[in-house]
């Protein structure tokens, strides 16, 4: 008798941002692009609010996940962001990754994303070992070379802004690593 071996999928609970939002990201991602910063762009189709990575798990973890998050957003109360100003983590001298910041309802996100990384850690998955910062990631700078005037482009976009959403959903999303980019798969929202 032949067993099957497990499928592990990589995971993460997302929220997913409207249309309007991800095009004026990719309007701010077409401006910073003559500036020459050393980056590989995210897609803006991929572009999300990432609230917990979960990484690679058993396809048969999934159910249990999707409960605790289920779980968790029947507590949630509708929420409103705002997608403004950009930087970088860690700092402007060694950047690696370039964001859009999130003004608005954060306090609750931040509880949101807590709550679901303290329920799942119940299901043995790993706690974050850093605050929650609400963030979109825009790009990745690349690791060779020289990231560029990363500090100018900061002040030249500072005031970035692509408006007010409404948060009502998380999302379970799965995502598949390419060699043209990553695919990411929505399999619930909440």
């Amino acid at each position: 008798m032949q067993t099957q071996k497990a499928e592990n999928i990589r995971a993460f609970v997302a929220v997913a941002l409207p249309s309007e939002v991800q095009a004026a990201i990719e309007g701010l991602q077409q401006e910073l692009k003559p500036q020459r910063l050393n980056l590989r762009w995210v897609k803006p189709e991929n572009i999300h609010l990432t609230v917990k990575f979960l990484g690679d798990i058993g396809t048969g973890e999934v159910e249990n996940v999707k409960q605790v998050i289920a779980d968790t957003a029947r507590t949630l109360r509708p929420l409103q962001l705002r997608a403004q100003g950009i930087g970088v983590f860690p700092g402007p001298r060694r950047p690696r990754v370039l964001w859009v910041g999130l003004a608005g309802d954060t306090e609750a996100l931040g509880a949101l994303a807590r709550d679901i990384d303290s329920r799942l850690a119940d299901l043995g998955f790993a706690r974050e070992n850093r605050p929650f910062k609400a963030h979109l990631t825009i790009g990745r700078f690349k690791k060779d070379g020289h990231p560029g005037d990363v500090a100018g482009a900061l002040e030249r976009h500072r005031d970035f802004a692509a408006g007010t959403f409404p948060v009502g959903a998380i999302h379970l999303f799965r995502s598949q690593l390419r060699p043209e980019g990553p695919v990411y798969t929505q399999l619930s929202e909440f």
